[in-house]
């Protein structure tokens, strides 16, 4: 157990940082009571309400309000120097601080709000910073995760994954769990960007995930790394192209758009081949987006051969991207059709478009005769890349 000074200091510090970092009055106060989100009944409303006078002592005095800040944004100066004052807890010590975690988290979580500058998260991830050398790093973290994966609200999801990157790996290591456990999306699509947030601090995890057997944790750890990049990170990947799961070599490709360079085209020029069509899809965005003259060949290849509307969609894109001429009339098939025969109009708006990024003389001959095509939504998609709508 803490000695009594100890204890009678971090419920100082609690109250200091509730009185700093405190809502307008009649804003919803809310904390954490095992796990779960509930009002407060009572809330002190100042120094009478801090206990015996001993206490009463003990608690800081109160600071000054920073000019043109937000309501409740106080200098973090006091609060710094007694996060500072306070004695550092032995390694193997079993103290139980739930409530003075619950009190910083509480705080965290309600210092952004949409009206605060973004001064106001900062300030947030600088009290963590400075708190988590006083307060167990895993308890700090599983509770500022939770309060993640259920927050909505932008400004203070932000500032919730700022405490993440400032807490470092424990909050790491609780966001990996929650992202391979977590059935939320809104939950996971925060987890993914806390993760993102903390750049190569948070690799060590994110290799775990890609050793991991599941294949969705797999998953997870290649949108991370498509994000983050790095020398380390298209090593990783290439692994992922030969995982049985399409899924997984689907997110591998995406990854490696986003990563660049020449190796990574050439990954992706040999996953045009893959059996799965999603697979394709993704490597005929892939090669586009990188612009990989050599797929030119095999994509208009695949015009001839493929039926599926989203990949005939992306070959369409990834030809106009790369604005190769040769590739004029195997593109115009799938824009003006055949009499028995006429292509969905996304097929042909993406077809249209093409012919416009190549820009040869026969590529504008078919657009301008587009211009009055009988299908209403054709027709004003090709006035608009005309400049006429």
């Amino acid at each position: 157990m803490s000695e009594p000074g100890q204890e009678k200091q971090l419920g100082g510090l609690a109250r200091s940082i509730g009185a700093l970092f405190s809502e307008p009055e009649g804003a919803d106060d809310r904390h954490r009571v095992d796990g779960q989100v509930s009002l407060r009944d009572e809330q002190p409303e100042g120094p009478e309400d801090h206990g015996p006078a001993e206490e009463r002592a003990a608690a800081p005095a109160p600071v000054e309000e920073l000019e043109g800040a937000p309501p409740g944004f106080a200098r973090l100066d006091a609060l710094l120097n007694d996060l500072m004052a306070l004695p550092t807890s032995p390694p193997d010590s079993a103290t139980d601080r739930a409530a003075e975690v619950d009190a910083l988290l509480a705080d965290v979580a309600r210092i952004a709000p949409a009206e605060s500058t973004s001064g106001g998260a900062l300030a947030a991830s600088d009290a963590v910073a400075i708190s988590v050398a006083r307060v167990p790093h895993d308890d700090l973290a599983r509770r500022v995760v939770a309060e993640l994966g259920a927050e909505r609200d932008d400004g203070r999801r932000e500032a919730l994954i700022g405490a993440c990157v400032r807490l470092g790996p424990a909050a790491a290591a609780e966001l990996a769990v929650a992202l391979a456990e977590g059935d939320d999306r809104g939950g996971r699509r925060a987890y993914l960007d806390a993760l993102v947030a903390m750049g190569t601090g948070g690799m060590p995890v994110v290799e775990g995930m890609m050793d991991d057997d599941r294949w969705y944790v797999l998953r997870n750890g290649l949108a991370i790394l498509g994000e983050i990049g790095g020398e380390d990170a298209l090593g990783a990947i290439v692994g992922a192209l030969g995982r049985p799961e399409a899924k997984v070599r689907r997110e591998a490709l995406i990854a490696l758009a986003k990563i660049g360079g020449e190796d990574a085209g050439q990954l992706a020029l040999g996953m045009l081949e893959d059996p799965d069509p999603a697979v394709r899809t993704a490597a005929a965005r892939a090669v586009g987006e990188l612009g990989v003259q050599r797929a030119h060949r095999r994509l208009v290849q695949m015009l001839g051969t493929e039926d599926d509307t989203d990949l005939v969609v992306a070959v369409l894109r990834a030809l106009g991207q790369l604005g190769d001429p040769g590739a004029v009339h195997a593109i115009e098939r799938h824009a003006v059709g055949s009499f028995l025969r006429k292509p969905p109009p996304e097929v042909r708006i993406t077809a249209y478009r093409a012919l416009r990024q190549i820009g040869t003389p026969h590529a504008r001959r078919l657009l301008n005769q587009a211009v009055d095509d009988r299908e209403p939504v054709v027709k004003q998609a090709v006035r608009q890349l005309l400049g006429m709508a």
